[in-house]
Parts: C-alpha cells; sequence; structure tokens
C-alpha cells in the first residue's frame, strides 16, 4: 500500500480511520437534510426522493430505504420501501415547499408481485385514486397524475393508506421513488 511506504503501518491506519469517519460524516450530513426538495431546476418544480423523507411519524409497519435491486435502478439510486401486512396499515412522512401556491402532483411509484394496494394524501387530501401496485415483474412507473393541491410554504405531509392487494398479489407492501410537485397556472 502507498500510504503505507511514505506514511508508515500506524499512520497509514490513522489515515484510513480518518478518512472513513469523513465518509461516514458527510453521509449522515446528507441524510439530515430529510425532507429536503432535492436541486430543481427552476422554482417550477420541486422533486422528492421519496426515501429521504424517512424522518417520519410512528408507521404501523416497517419503512426503510431500499437500493437499487430487482434490475430496477431508481432515481437516487433507492426507494422508499413500506413493508405493509394488512389493510389499513399507513405512515406519514413530511416535507418542506419553499413558496406556496398551487401544485399538480405527480409519483414514480413501484410495482411487484408481493405489493398492495393504496391510496396517498398530502395534509389529509387524497389526491388521484387507488394505486394497484401489482405487477408480476418488478418495474417502475413514469409519472403517476395524482392531481393538483394548493400548498403554503413550510412543512406538508403525504399519508400513504394501503387499501387492499390485487388478488394475484403475494403481499401488501409499497415503494416510492419520486414525489414532483409542478406549479400549476393556478398557481
Amino acid at each position: 500500500m502507498v500510504a503505507t511506504k511514505i506514511f508508515g503501518r500506524g499512520r497509514s491506519l490513522a489515515l484510513l480511520a480518518a478518512l472513513a469517519l469523513a465518509v461516514v460524516a458527510a453521509t449522515l450530513a446528507g441524510l439530515s437534510r430529510t425532507g429536503q426538495a432535492a436541486a430543481p431546476s427552476s422554482g417550477a418544480t420541486l422533486a422528492y426522493e421519496a426515501e429521504s423523507l424517512l424522518e417520519n411519524k410512528p408507521a404501523t409497519a416497517p419503512l426503510r430505504a431500499q437500493g437499487n435491486c430487482c434490475g430496477i435502478a431508481w432515481s437516487g439510486d433507492a426507494q422508499l420501501f413500506f413493508l405493509a401486512t394488512e389493510p389499513g396499515d399507513t405512515f406519514t412522512v413530511a416535507f418542506d415547499v419553499p413558496a406556496g401556491g398551487s401544485y399538480d402532483v405527480s409519483a414514480y411509484l413501484t410495482k411487484a408481485r408481493d405489493y398492495g394496494s393504496y391510496t396517498l394524501a398530502v395534509d389529509g387530501k387524497r389526491l388521484g385514486g387507488v394505486f394497484d401496485g401489482y405487477s408480476p415483474t418488478v418495474t417502475r412507473t413514469g409519472p403517476v397524475p395524482l392531481g393538483g393541491v394548493g400548498l403554503r410554504k413550510g412543512r406538508h405531509e403525504i399519508t400513504l393508506t394501503v387499501t387492499g392487494k390485487n388478488p394475484a398479489a403475494s403481499n401488501f407492501y409499497a415503494g416510492l421513488d419520486l414525489f414532483v410537485f409542478e406549479r400549476s397556472a393556478k398557481g
């Protein structure tokens, strides 16, 4: 190892430990920005990586970030994975909006053979219909339009509630990749 030849074995290990600590600190600093919008290309569109919204209220089933798998590459290299086990399982996550107005909401979601059906709500207002997460193979949807919502500047909440499952589905799981809030003409 080059560092061992230059600094000696003891110093090389100390340098590696310091580097590892710096990587962990940088990772944790990035994760502490929970609920912040990904850098939008303009003030008109806000994109939120669902897995970055893990600072949540208590969920009724396990909720975690899941890295790319199963032949799928999610935006941000992860999705928010909800391991629901029955209808009525729910979780809520928070996000911040930098400017109030009317927004058209869409989501990039995941479908799989063990995914259930669910609804999404923003600040208690249900958006869109029931989403059937079943697919015989793991797939990432394109943008699923959910409808419009008026938001003030500040903190808001997204709630997912499991409603059931397709008869062909083997479980009630849910996977959310990305939420997009696009400023509408009304805003």
